[in-house]
């Protein structure tokens, strides 16, 4: 066998443990043929049957830690040019995969395999390989992000800002997209053409982060899934009427507008870790939703939950201002989670007729509970009131707390 390829490349090679943008781009310039026999040139030309003889890993993450391969096979063989084989070792273990432009897409490339590997970043995930294992000159792109299975959506990389519609798939109508790279604001007028998406998943920048703010599926009678790794404000009547709209995760996002998910009726999961500001109407008439979690807010807009007559519990552990009328027509809200001190607007609770539970979730055990102040707290009368947060656990649940009023009764 020669020692070296055309290209320069040396036989044995040696695949990097510990990928980086540079061994990436030289990888990708490796290619063979599969041709058998020497192929004479002719005044037609000659044909190649060229390919890559290593598989392409992606991975799309959106844990901050490095994203590792465990357990990929550690040698193998190729064939250049019909020579015979050559062998392609790497170390055994760990592979980490290179951090691509957004930061939230990682690639590697490892021996064609058919052997299960897995992915490691918070957490060890097994990589599940396509019929007939993992073959030269293929990729295979997986994900991490929760309830989504890569195999079924469209990669659409918007690399390069203002491109995206001119990779847009276009022969097959995608309506299951996971769009990566970095986006401006005539990606996002992309974006609002297509109202044929159905699930909605976007892991990519935008060059502007006032930018969100113009996404708008107004209407939209086919979105049904929403995750937004990166937005940070969601504008007024984004998704205004998406009645066919069930789950909406933003693990980012400040801010959401005033209207953003007005009458989205099927909607029944929300994720809003970050969220200090909820817009007025934000959630108004989501008859589905059945419970809310803001752990940072600290406004909420008002009638930003009127008429959500499915929601049963309410934690708002950081709450400053709560607004007129914000959970009015709550029938079958029965608890909600407040600190001390929120400043309230008109009556919030008007027709909460079964809301009887109060978590105070910043009154200490050692104060001496008031039950004239807090009794009547919000202007709603309370049966049950806990306080004296343990510091831990869940806000919404009895054991978290040390204090109950009236202590008296037995814990609902």
């Amino acid at each position: 066998m020669a020692d070296a390829c055309t290209d320069g490349t040396t036989l044995p090679l040696t695949l990097p443990t510990e990928w980086t943008a540079a061994d990436l781009a030289t990888y990708e310039q490796l290619r063979t043929t599969s041709a058998a026999t020497k192929t004479e040139p002719t005044t037609s030309g000659v044909t190649l049957s060229l390919h890559h003889p290593l598989a392409k890993i992606q991975v799309i993450s959106t844990s901050s830690a490095p994203v590792y391969l465990t357990d990929a096979p550690a040698t193998g063989t190729i064939t250049l040019d019909g020579n015979p084989t050559a062998n392609i070792p790497t170390t055994a273990g760990l592979v980490q995969l290179a951090t691509t432009d957004n930061a939230l897409t990682y690639q590697g490339y490892v021996l064609p395999t058919t052997a299960a590997f897995g992915i490691l970043a918070d957490k060890l995930l097994t990589l599940t390989l396509p019929a007939g294992g993992l073959q030269a000159g293929t990729s295979l792109t997986t994900s991490d992000m929760p309830g989504i299975d890569i195999t079924e959506f469209t990669l659409i990389p918007c690399t390069t800002p203002g491109t995206l519609a001119s990779v847009w798939p276009a022969d097959t109508p995608a309506t299951k997209v996971l769009i990566t790279g970095t986006l401006n604001a005539d990606d996002i007028s992309t974006l609002n053409s297509h109202n044929e998406i159905t699930h909605l998943y976007i892991t990519a920048n935008v060059e502007d982060n006032t930018d969100w703010e113009d996404l708008d599926f107004y209407g939209s009678s086919s979105i049904t899934e929403i995750y937004l790794a990166q937005a940070t404000n969601i504008g007024s009547d984004a998704f205004f009427d998406c009645t066919s709209l069930t789950s909406v995760n933003l693990p980012k996002a400040t801010n959401i507008g005033s209207g953003a998910f007005f009458d989205c009726i099927s909607l029944t999961s929300v994720s809003l870790p970050k969220a200090t500001n909820i817009g007025s109407g934000a959630f108004f008439d989501c008859t589905a939703l059945a419970s809310v979690s803001l752990p940072q807010a600290t406004d909420i807009g008002s009638s930003a939950f009127y008429g959500c007559t499915s929601l049963t519990s309410v934690s708002l552990p950081q709450a400053t201002d709560i607004g007129s009328s914000a959970f009015s027509g709550c029938t079958s809200l029965t608890s909600i989670c407040l600190p001390t001190g929120v400043q309230f607007i008109f009556s919030p609770f008007d027709g909460c007729s079964k809301l009887t539970t109060l978590y105070l979730s910043n009154y200490y055990p050692e104060e001496e509970f008031d039950a004239t102040t807090y009794h009547n707290y919000g202007e709603h009368t309370w049966q049950h009131i806990y306080y004296g947060y343990r510091g831990t656990g869940d806000y919404l649940d009895p054991a978290s707390y040390t204090g109950h009023w009236p202590d008296t009764t037995t814990n609902p």
